[in-house]
């Protein structure tokens, strides 16, 4: 079958493969960014709180027309998000009131607007249906959960770390007959570092700050100091040598068409644009190619053509 791996989860499985040799059980570290406020998402947001009180057409506006080197310094916001980033960030900013529609604005791949012009008329009336009706009782977002970074920490540990992180973890360590444990999410700890201060886990300068205080005396300064880089899957590398060739051969107008689901203007406007915004373009393009994999050998049953994956690791 056609598998396309990310670098992250192709990293996992070599790295358990290596462990196999000499050990059963390894220790890992999931869960520390979610207990301790450890993603770049909590800054965003928490620095979006400072202009609150500024109408949101406002802030929404000058998202739009301000030029990208400021929105740089203003936000971690890396130029490869490019125009498309711009967009995504006024839509983050026109909801800041609403807290949980601009997370979730600031963490998605795709927006409210590009769901509705990528999916056909049944899919965007289910979309409209849960934004007019959202389902409530699924809602992470607890006003009681005080101050706002431990509603977002929470919302990140009840959805993206068993839905995607701890997932892949068990399932790389699994496939090397090797258990992978995760020390930082025994709950007693949990529990624990939930009732500290949230000035002793984040601020502007740091995250993590306790888990780094407390590692201090065990691991070298060079080590404690070092800055950590974000993870990018190489999409763009990727689009130029495979995907852009692959979404054109999965996507033609008759199995567009066939499948039912997907606009096909908007969805070859993802591959054509993505110059323009590679960061988010590339994201989405990737997300609908693995759906489309996904649907094609478990739906539809087809024995897809073997793709040489060194190409994309």
């Amino acid at each position: 079958i056609v598998l396309v791996f990310s670098r992250f989860r192709t990293t996992q499985f070599h790295l358990s493969q290596q462990a196999r040799e000499k050990v059963t059980v390894v220790l890992s570290g999931e869960g520390a960014d979610e207990i301790f406020g450890g993603y770049v998402q909590y800054k965003t947001m928490l620095k979006a709180q400072r202009i609150k009180m500024i109408p949101s057409l406002l802030s929404k506006t000058a998202a739009q027309i301000l030029p990208i080197k400021i929105l740089d310094k203003l936000f971690d916001y890396p130029a490869s998000i490019g125009e498309k980033g711009k967009e995504k960030l006024a839509d983050f900013l026109g909801h800041i009131n609403d807290e949980e529609k601009a997370y979730q604005d600031l963490i998605s791949i795709m927006s409210d607007k590009d769901r509705r012009k990528l999916l056909l008329n049944s899919e965007r009336d289910k979309v409209k249906d849960e934004e007019k009706e959202p389902r409530k009782e699924l809602s992470y977002f607890q006003s009681q959960r005080q101050p706002l970074l431990n509603r977002m920490m929470y919302y990140d540990t009840k959805t993206w770390l068993p839905n995607y992180v701890l997932f892949i973890n068990d399932r790389m360590t699994m496939a090397n007959a090797i258990e992978g444990r995760t020390p930082f999410l025994d709950y007693t700890f949990v529990e624990h570092v939930h009732q500290l201060n949230h000035n002793q886990k984040f601020n502007f300068q740091q995250n993590k700050i306790i888990l780094r205080e407390a590692m201090k005396p065990l691991l070298p300064k060079n080590v404690v100091e070092r800055k950590k880089h974000a993870f990018f899957t190489p999409l763009d590398r990727w689009y130029k040598e495979e995907l852009k060739g692959l979404a054109e051969q999965l996507f033609s107008t008759s199995s567009v068409r066939e499948r039912g689901i997907y606009n096909y203007d908007y969805l070859k406007n993802i591959w054509e644009k993505y110059p323009k915004s590679p960061l988010l373009y590339g994201k989405q393009l990737f997300t609908v190619i693995n759906l489309e994999l996904w649907q094609r050998q478990f739906l539809d049953q087809d024995k897809l053509k073997p793709m040489d994956l060194k190409k994309l690791i």
